[in-house]
């Protein structure tokens, strides 16, 4: 089975939070994710806001970042298209508003939801995803250790000696 075939089959399957009732992605997502922009940037400034010290994720330019992905990397468009649709689909089921104009505590109530989802679910992979890069992104920027002891990430260059063939014994 391919990664588009298993998130096709995900994308069918009905995702439940109390009261909320199933909500289904539909498999060809009308829109596309520069139409979802605005649903981005609300998810990335929600997983990562601004504080006094540091940027958020959107200053730090995650949002760009996780668009190119989208291009680069093979099914990561669909599987975002049919995420952002999941969340706007929630929250007007849920709340009766677009994901944007939502209060904060109820993004975070969809956002827990989609992450408690089972295993392999499209809530559940995208929220994920979407985390985990976006924070890999933002901690892999200089600008978010503002405030720090440190003026940059502890391994910086990776390690020094991977690139450079054993030393022979």
């Amino acid at each position: 089975m391919t990664r588009r075939q298993l998130l096709k089959i995900l994308s069918m399957s009905p995702v439940t939070w109390g009261g909320l009732g199933a909500v289904k992605a539909k498999n060809n997502p009308t829109t596309s994710v520069q139409e979802q922009v605005s649903t981005l940037v609300c998810l990335i400034d929600h997983l990562i806001p601004a504080d006094s010290l540091t940027p958020s994720g959107v200053e730090v330019g995650v949002v760009d970042s996780i668009i190119i992905l989208s291009k680069e990397v093979p099914n990561y468009t669909e599987m975002l298209e049919l995420g952002l649709k999941w969340l706007e689909d929630a929250s007007k089921l849920k709340i009766g508003k677009t994901f944007e104009n939502i209060s904060n505590f109820e993004r975070e109530k969809i956002l827990i939801a989609a992450s408690k989802e089972t295993h392999m679910t499209l809530p559940r992979v995208f929220f994920d995803r979407i985390r985990k890069d976006a924070m890999a992104i933002y901690y892999g920027d200089m600008r978010s250790y503002a405030g720090l002891s440190i003026n940059n990430p502890i391994q910086p260059i990776g390690y020094p000696q991977f690139s450079k063939r054993p030393d022979p014994e």
